[in-house]
């Protein structure tokens, strides 16, 4: 485990776990057992139904496998077409990647860009995949993400149709774990030589951390009755803001009823893009429909954003974001698209514009991870490129040097001299997999996930 003080308590009780600082209650859906430190309901205890799964393991995945070819070949025109659309085929200079000792050069001719107008990011899609895949497991936490992920297409732009491309696929992925306990992706990238992470590995332990950043800020808050804030940072096709926004809107009482505590930063093709669809599906600001959860779904303020050009807590602050209340920032899958001094600005702003008990949780890839010559090819050739990585001993020194680039700026005002940014909790792939993944039973017992150990990590940052 990480040398920083723990968000959460392994050894809690199966409804409440305690945090530095928080006692607070895990809010998941009730017909799931979701368990830090013991096995899934979902695994069977049985050694004899366990050895079953194993022996069918390989068999049914090169049955699912062989599906999986059948109707990407059925769908290849829709990929094609969605491609031709969002892809502006240019020669881009070499790309120079250096590791820690040596630099290789990558030449890369006709490389696409899948970024456009009014389009969202192959990666938002891929990533709102991958929380319904665990969902539809019975174990992942954002239960609404299928209800986006079947409206979708995995590239931006494709034809209406190809919506039933993943809806085919869901079918075949949710049979294979239901036979085997074995998530398709995380198996494949635990058997394939060089694999960094799989899908429930990566997507679940991510989305559950996140999650429980969100709960533990309500409760640590709980004596503060109105204002609480909830931002997401390169919001994606993010659903925290639906999961949890009734919870932030219950505190707003008198006057301030009105105004906004829920945030969604991001591209303003994204934006267009999820206002979209989420209005398709009756959660939009423009739908009509009523719910039970006072409407969240049209209390969200949609902020659009360039991160490398624009101060996003200006353009926050401009659309209804008080200071003057504390705020929790969820920042998934953003930091390694950045360069590291736009990183390090992000925490500075945060501790600079916010007050003590805000935080901002995130999640970060290692450099040698980003810095992969393979990974940095096909991260460049859907026009989303890695830009920085910190391998997980640096974190301490990466926040301390926020800190001490912060004490050196003169401009800043009294109160935000007093304030730092410290260390909530840090988790590294060993400890993600630990604290969210399911377990085989038995002292051999696998995780159903799988990270490697150069992934990467989640850090949650407080200001105190």
């Amino acid at each position: 485990m990480s040398s920083a003080t723990p968000l959460i308590d392994q050894h809690s009780s199966a409804t409440t776990a305690k945090r530095t600082g928080y006692t607070a209650k895990i809010s998941l859906r009730p017909d799931l057992q979701w368990r830090s430190d013991a096995n899934y309901k979902i695994l069977s205890s049985s050694n004899i139904v366990n050895k079953l799964q194993q022996l069918l393991a390989i068999p049914v995945m090169i049955v699912g496998i062989a599906y999986g070819i059948a109707v990407s070949i059925l769908f290849a025109p829709g990929f094609f077409i969605g491609m031709k659309r969002v892809g502006k085929f240019v020669k881009k200079d070499d790309l120079a990647t250096d590791s820690t000792n040596t630099q290789n050069h990558l030449k890369s001719d006709n490389i696409s860009c899948s970024t456009t107008e009014g389009n969202s990011s192959s990666t938002a899609i891929s990533v709102v995949w991958m929380r319904a895949e665990a969902a539809n497991y019975g174990f992942g936490t954002d239960y609404f993400a299928w209800t986006i992920m079947r409206e979708l297409s995995f590239v931006p732009q494709a034809p209406g149709w190809m919506k039933y491309y993943s809806r085919m696929l869901m079918p075949m992925y949710e049979l294979v774990f239901k036979l085997t306990r074995c998530c398709f992706a995380d198996t494949l990238a635990r058997r394939s030589r060089g694999g960094k992470f799989g899908n429930i590995g990566c997507l679940h332990a991510r989305t559950c951390f996140l999650d429980d950043v969100v709960e533990a800020f309500l409760d640590n808050n709980s004596n503060i009755k109105e204002g609480k804030q909830l931002v997401i940072l390169g919001a994606g096709y993010d659903t925290r803001c639906h999961r949890f926004g009734e919870k932030f809107l219950k505190q707003q009482c008198g006057s301030n009823n009105e105004k906004p505590v829920l945030f969604e930063v991001d591209a303003p093709g994204t934006h267009k893009a999820k206002i979209r669809l989420m209005n398709k599906i009756g959660k939009g600001p423009d739908s009509s429909i009523v719910d039970s959860t006072q409407n969240v779904h049209k209390k969200i303020t949609y902020v659009s954003c360039d991160f490398e050009n624009e101060s996003w807590i200006d353009v926050l602050v401009k659309n209804g974001f008080d200071k003057t209340k504390p705020a929790c920032f969820i920042w998934e899958g953003v930091t390694m698209y950045l360069p590291e001094v736009a990183v390090k600005e992000t925490l500075k702003l945060v501790k600079e514009n916010c007050v003590i008990g805000s935080v901002i949780a995130f999640d970060y890839h290692s450099y040698d991870f980003v810095w992969d010559v393979q990974m940095q090819i096909m991260m460049k050739r859907i026009g989303e490129e890695w830009k920085w990585g910190l391998n997980n001993d640096g974190m301490e020194e990466f926040v301390e040097g926020v800190n001490k680039s912060i004490e050196s700026n003169a401009v800043q005002d009294n109160s935000s001299k007093t304030r730092q940014i410290k260390i909530v909790d840090h988790l590294k792939p060993a400890d993600m997999l630990e604290r969210y993944c399911p377990k085989r039973p038995g002292n051999g017992g696998s995780y159903v996930g799988f990270l490697g150990e150069k992934y990467g990590g989640m850090c949650c940052v407080g200001v105190v």
